[in-house]
């Protein structure tokens, strides 16, 4: 039985006895304390992300999926923060500044792909400059592991994003992508942050609770310092007000 009460299947013990992939799953919820100042941006529910506190001036956020919520992108707009926004759900982004700009368009898709290289430059195009620092945020319902599979995220200080169907991990068609993504990011960036999505629950893996949705705030470690691993308790944002939040504490230091 699991530490919840609930029997485990034999696949669940086999994955939690013999899978690489789940001790690199694990590894998503493991923080390190950061040299410097987090702030959240966006109000303090859903479609509100924690970022780094860093100098904003000469910075283009690239961010895919805003829906009917763009206040992360206006609120880093008002500090000087250069944005190129897409979303092919919508004709319209809900709010909009000198600072921001939008493309309907779907990101991840097998068809008519577009790479980071190609939105940055289409940002530079924009705002007719070239930047010094980019920042990457993702909420674009699965599509985020298809999108970055291959890519060089180095030349981001900060990437924020929201990983959903972290079950797909042990699906062949899919871990390949996934594993790629994990363990890029964890060789070039370091976790800050980390919350569960309580809108879609959690799932059982190997004894494990892990939730089906997290949010995951990464920064590079050319441009931030880390003092080391957390042991602070991060409060979870309830992304859904009406559901009690996924508090990960104990799961990040089993």
């Amino acid at each position: 039985m699991n530490s919840s009460g609930s029997f485990l299947s034999d696949s669940e013990i086999e994955m939690s006895r013999s899978s690489a992939e789940l001790e690199l799953l694990l590894n998503l919820f493991q923080v390190e304390k950061l040299e410097g100042a987090l702030m959240r941006v966006g109000g303090t529910g859903d479609g509100s992300y924690m970022i780094a506190k860093q100098d904003f001036t000469d910075c283009l956020l690239l961010s895919g999926g805003i829906s009917d919520n763009n206040d992360f992108e206006f609120e880093l707009g008002n500090l000087g923060v250069r944005c190129i926004q897409f979303d092919g759900s919508i004709i319209d982004p809900p709010k909009k500044s000198p600072n921001l700009v939008f493309h309907p368009k779907y990101l991840g898709r097998t068809t008519d792909q577009v790479t980071l290289g190609e939105m940055i430059a289409l940002g530079e195009r924009h705002f007719g400059q070239v930047f010094s620092s980019q920042i990457l945020k993702l909420d674009i319902e699965g599509a985020e592991w298809s999108l970055l599979e291959n890519e060089d995220l180095r030349q981001f200080d900060q990437i924020v994003l929201e990983l959903h169907g972290l079950s797909d991990i042990f699906s062949k068609s899919k871990s390949r992508a996934m594993m790629y993504l994990v363990d890029h990011l964890a060789e070039y960036f370091f976790l800050v942050y980390v919350n569960g999505n309580n809108c879609c629950g959690f799932i059982n893996i190997g004894g494990s609770a892990i939730p089906n949705v997290i949010e995951v705030t990464f920064v590079n470690r050319n441009c931030f310092v880390s003092k080391g691993e957390s042991s602070e308790l991060i409060v979870p944002i309830a992304n859904i007000p009406n559901l009690p939040p996924l508090n990960l504490w104990g799961l990040r230091n089993r």
